[in-house]
């Protein structure tokens, strides 16, 4: 789901980044969740974008290493399972994760499946049996997971009813007791729409930091699916969901906004994989063929959040040929210009990877970009071979704890063309 929608017009200023005068700011509004079946009050009224002074801006804190957890422990070389059953949706959205002791969990828009480092399965569930505790329809789909290495817990994170079922369109969280997936789950729900009428929320993403969850929607018009409202941002306390608790607070920001006054659409939160960071928590988009905006949330859910947006010029960009050949069908494949996934690596510097058109062939390529946002300088380049199209790339440390991480990245994508069948490198 969510897709791509046509990109906005962006600065057309490519020179050397300056300090910023002006940055949006956007207030929450606080709702309670009673328990895992109430749907919390209406939504306050959109707090109006206001211009505030630059301050200067000082990285989000690591915690001490010694306090992390490995993300993965070491792979077992040649191992060969099937993690996902193919049964006949498009898309199927497949996600996974991987625990520290090396427990993998992987969702698709019909399935949640675990498995044991050897390829052993040990547990298949449908989507309506896993989430039944929560869940009020059977458009189950969009899954994102995450695994939390500084709590060692699975986060998944799930759309529950669509363009169909706007009155019952909430976003359902299943978060493990514990680094095993088996030792069971907590559930909750919420509502993706508060206080709108006839929307429903498409294409969510999820980040976490050391002490919050904060989970990013697509809002759209029930009459017209792919007609775009608006974006919502949720940010809620880790303590309440890890302890199984009745109810807890979240807050919810309407109509985010870059510093220019654009919607943010597909924004993702952005999570540090060899542990946490904080207080607060970054968020980054890509509105622009030729720059990145970015979000700081100021403050941990448990004090008094804002969040302000900035915008960050970049070497210009092409946005990807959306429709590309595979070999063997004539369904041809889907490539999103939206960034897929980032992360941070410490120090101010978020680390981000999308696809985009390559001047030299006219093929889609890989974009990766490391963006430092002390001072807003954003280093970025092109990757693939001539001739092939990449989608959908997805990026993670190359490392398997902090003490051990030199700065690089490992990317995995898509790689098609007309002639070799579709591949997963």
């Amino acid at each position: 789901g969510g897709g791509f929608r046509n990109p906005m017009v962006g600065p057309q200023d490519t020179t050397s980044i300056q300090p910023k005068e002006s940055k949006g700011i956007l207030n929450p509004s606080l709702n309670i969740i009673e328990s895992t079946r109430s749907m919390g009050t209406d939504a306050d009224p959109i707090m109006e974008k206001e211009d505030a002074s630059t301050d200067t801006e000082s990285p989000l804190q690591i915690p001490n290493p010694g306090s992390q957890n490995s993300m993965v422990s070491l792979p077992n070389i040649g191992v060969e399972l099937q993690v996902n059953y193919n049964t006949n949706t498009y898309p199927p959205d497949p996600v996974a994760a991987v625990s520290g002791p090396g427990y993998i969990v992987t969702c698709t828009n019909t399935h949640v499946h675990y498995f044991n480092d050897d390829g052993d399965e040990l547990y298949d569930s449908t989507n309506s049996n896993f989430w039944s505790s929560v869940s009020n329809t059977t458009k189950i789909f969009d899954p994102r997971i995450e695994y939390d290495t500084y709590h060692n817990r699975f986060i998944i994170v799930i759309l529950d009813g669509g363009s169909a079922d706007v009155d019952d369109c909430q976003i359902l969280i299943a978060v493990s007791v514990n680094s095993n997936p088996t030792n069971g789950w907590n559930f909750y729900k919420y509502s993706g729409v508060e206080g709108l009428s006839d929307r429903w929320v498409d294409y969510t993403t999820v980040g976490h930091s050391t002490n919050d969850i904060i989970i990013s929607g697509n809002v759209f018009d029930d009459s017209d699916p792919s007609d775009y409202k608006q974006t919502r941002v949720w940010q809620f306390s880790k303590s309440p969901l890890y302890s199984n608790a009745s109810s807890f607070p979240i807050w919810q920001y309407n109509h985010v906004e870059d510093e220019n006054g654009e919607d943010s659409f597909t924004t993702h939160p952005v999570s540090y994989p060899m542990g946490g960071y904080g207080p607060g928590a970054y968020l980054i988009s890509r509105n622009y063929s030729n720059g990145v905006c970015w979000f700081d949330i100021t403050e941990d859910a448990s004090d008094d959040p804002v969040m302000y947006s900035y915008c960050e010029s970049a070497p210009s960009r092409d946005w990807p040929d959306n429709s590309v050949n595979q070999d063997g069908t004539g369904q041809r494949l889907d490539v999103s210009a939206n960034l897929m996934n980032a992360y941070y690596g410490g120090d101010g510097e978020i680390f981000y990877a999308a696809a985009y058109l390559g001047s030299d062939d006219n093929r889609d390529k890989i974009l990766v970009g490391r963006l430092n946002v002390t001072n807003g300088n954003v280093a970025d380049g092109g990757f693939g071979a001539s001739g092939m199209d990449y989608a959908y790339p997805f990026i993670m440390p190359w490392a398997t704890s902090s003490s051990v991480w030199g700065g690089g990245s490992c990317v995995t994508f898509l790689r098609t063309s007309a002639d070799p069948y579709p591949e997963f490198r």
